[in-house]
């Protein structure tokens, strides 16, 4: 995959010139309202993911995004012209995709709004077609670059202007924290299935060491002066395969009874092991076989499900007077201060988007996206504002951030990241 290196838009709001050059990490764009910035990041996110009515809604005459393959050379390149159609007199959306910066690269083209002398019932068949031509670039370039947009303040307004008038309401916010919420069950479901089958290879090699001999007599008779090991976790281990907690500590009782007889046994008399405390130490030496393998699973088991753990980690820090929790399912739900536990509908609006940033990028699983944000901080506490992009980098070491922001607590620490929209752009000529 590719970040983004650079930006230029000629011909923004038909008079001026933008020029960005970006951080492979982290890129916070300033600047006052009405300087354009919220404009240009909407117009960045609708050229990456082939958002054609978007792309018609913004004036400009040419966009280009040059990217840099991660761990290569490579420089792709995405184009999009804004041209008319001299036939027809209307406007034309040009796409340019290059692989490679020095290739000639591969031209798509897509129809202007004007198409009432072509099209009998010209909005239905504008809307199919620019769906459909949007489809087809967005495969297209999704395999450049994987764009996560997030604007959900903006969005969940218009929604709710459009259905104001409806009885039954479900945000745009809502909507996507159920979408997060089946994502989360999803992954975590698969963690699950990745767990099970490392366990599943430690009882395969439970059982079969039943019938090597891969430890010495040397290894048998250092049973003899080796310090037994913990009770509790053999017992952990016949828990882990399914015996009973009453099963496991009457079994493992009996097991350290015979071994620390074996022991003393062999101690007393140095020259002489009987068929049963040679046994017993045998078995000792299975055990402590079976033991390193199962820390070793545990070790696994931890590196499998540390993305929950590290998610439920963060949020709950930013949660007060509530608590995170997956239930069996790997449901998120939330775990009050009465004791209750409820879904995480009960979450306030600025926490529900603090799940869905956070989730969104715990779900890229490290992969190098391209996040891209536009002025987080309206539903945010303060409080989270300084954290937020750290937080969101520690999930997903891999992304770049792109994020139009007012707040100074957003940037916090990462001054030498912030990007001044107005020496961006320049007059035309």
């Amino acid at each position: 995959m590719n970040y983004i290196e650079s930006v230029e838009i000629e011909g923004f709001w038909g008079r001026k010139n933008v020029s960005l050059r970006l951080h492979p990490d982290l890129n916070f764009l300033i600047g006052p309202n009405g300087s354009g910035k919220t404009t240009i990041i909407n117009l960045v996110s609708a050229v990456l993911r082939a958002d054609i009515p978007a792309l018609y809604s913004v004036q400009f005459d040419k966009v280009t995004i040059k990217m840099k393959t991660v761990g290569a050379n490579r420089k792709p390149l995405i184009e999009v012209a804004k041209v008319v159609d001299p036939k027809m007199g209307n406007f034309e959306l040009i796409y340019t995709v290059k692989e490679k910066a020095s290739e000639k690269g591969t031209t798509y083209g897509v129809e202007g709004p004007y198409d009432d002398r072509i099209y009998r019932d010209a909005r239905y068949a504008r809307s199919r077609r620019h769906r459909e031509a949007g489809a087809r670039l967005s495969g297209i370039l999704s395999d450049l670059v994987e764009v996560n947009w997030l604007s959900i303040h903006r969005a969940s307004a218009e929604l709710e202007r459009r259905n104001r008038r409806e009885d039954s309401y479900e945000s745009s916010i809502d909507h996507k924290l159920q979408d997060i919420s089946r994502a989360f069950s999803n992954f975590f479901s698969l963690l699950n299935s990745k767990a099970e089958a490392e366990s599943k290879n430690f009882q395969e090699h439970v059982f079969l060491s039943l019938l090597d001999q891969k430890h010495s007599d040397a290894d048998v008779l250092l049973q003899a002066y080796s310090e037994a090991e913990n009770k509790s976790s053999v017992v952990s281990v016949l828990r882990d395969l399914g015996v009973s907690q009453t099963k496991a500590t009457r079994s493992v009782n009996a097991h350290y009874s015979r071994a620390a007889e074996a022991r003393e046994s062999v101690q007393d008399n140095r020259n002489s092991l009987s068929l049963k405390h040679a046994i017993s130490l045998s078995d000792a030496a299975r055990v402590n076989e079976m033991l390193k393998e199962w820390r070793s699973l545990q070790d696994q088991r931890e590196a499998i499900f540390q993305p929950r753990i590290q998610f439920k980690g963060i949020i709950n820090r930013l949660l007060t007077g509530k608590e995170l929790h997956f239930d069996e399912r790997n449901t998120p739900m939330v775990h009050l201060e009465s004791g209750e536990t409820v879904g995480i509908d009960v979450l306030s609006s600025g926490e529900k988007q603090l799940f869905i940033i956070l989730g969104e990028a715990l779900l890229q699983e490290e992969r190098p996206v391209v996040f891209i944000s536009d002025e987080p901080e309206l539903s945010l506490h303060v409080s989270w504002q300084s954290a937020l992009f750290g937080h969101i980098r520690s999930l997903n070491g891999s992304c770049q951030i792109i994020s139009a922001t007012h707040s100074p607590d957003i940037v916090g620490s990462f001054q030498d990241r912030v990007i001044k929209i107005e020496q961006c752009i320049s007059d035309v000529h």
